[in-house]
């Protein structure tokens, strides 16, 4: 009687021991699967985090270095922009101009050849280099007939003082001779026009006269 108790006894803790054992081995499975929900969920916040770092560097790079670039360019591109603007003003500014201008022909008993004569005074301001130099001068006379005359000028350049002179000149002669002027040119209504042409700085300006052409005795 006494070892058939031992015996249940036995059995009963041998069913225990099992059923324990069972328990922990789910426990340990349990254990497992949050391990590798825990490594899942590791591996999730690390790509975030790798997804979060190329996220801030492309904004980095697209902030800073582009729109500084293109900043860079537009100041740059304005810079030459700046320059030429100044060099068409002061061009646009300069005057020259013609006064006193007097266009005859000397008809005395005594005749020269050529006996047109033409002088005028030049005035210069706001120019843009040291000197101002006649390029070219061309006297038009039209009456009964039309004389047109290419002027060589007495003291064809001249110095500028601060972008400014005044400067008196005159014609000393002209190639070719017209042909009776002191005839058909000394009619009433007979008209000059005088046309010169200054190189000041390297740029050309024009200056033109016009008026009635007399002749004298």
């Amino acid at each position: 009687m006494r070892f058939h108790l031992c015996f249940i006894a036995l059995a009963l803790c041998v069913t225990g021991c099992g059923e324990g054992t069972g328990a922990d081995a789910g426990a340990l499975t349990d254990a497992g699967v949050s391990r590798d929900a825990s490594a899942s969920d590791g591996g999730a916040s690390d790509a975030g985090s790798m997804d979060a770092g190329a996220a801030d560097a492309g904004t980095d790079a697209g902030s800073s270095d582009a729109g500084g670039d293109g900043s860079d360019a537009g100041s740059d591109a304005a810079v030459p922009g700046d320059g030429g603007t100044g060099l068409a003003d002061a061009g646009t500014g300069t005057s020259v101009t013609l006064r006193d201008v007097a266009a005859y022909a000397n008809c005395m008993p005594t005749v020269s050849p050529d006996p047109i004569i033409v002088f005028w005074t030049v005035d210069v301001s706001d120019a843009v280099g040291p000197m101002a130099t006649v390029t070219d001068a061309k006297l038009t006379v039209t009456g009964s007939s039309i004389v047109m005359q290419s002027l060589n000028v007495d003291t064809p350049s001249f110095a500028l003082s601060g972008g400014s002179a005044s400067q008196m000149q005159r014609k000393t002669a002209a190639p070719g001779t017209p042909m009776d002027a002191c005839r058909t040119l000394c009619g009433a209504g007979t008209t000059y026009e005088l046309e010169l042409t200054y190189d000041i700085g390297g740029v050309a300006y024009g200056a033109t006269d016009t008026g009635s052409f007399s002749c004298v005795y």
